[in-house]
């Protein structure tokens, strides 16, 4: 049985999602944090941590 190994405290993610109007117009992007690069979802352990992340990532 393979082992996983759970993310560093400090290795994380940022992803970048457009946000399109009905007529497919990029209009806004959602920044979105991730654990790993390779996570499918988001698993937030200190919401507070993870928020700081983002907004220090997107200055």
């Amino acid at each position: 049985m393979a082992s996983i190994n759970p993310p560093s405290r400090n290795a994380y993610c940022i992803a970048l999602q457009p946000i399109c109007d009905t007529q497919l117009h990029h209009v806004a992007d959602e920044l979105l944090y991730r654990a790993s690069s390779g996570a499918q979802s988001a698993v937030i352990d200190d919401p507070v941590m993870a928020t700081a992340r983002v907004c220090n990532a997107a200055t």
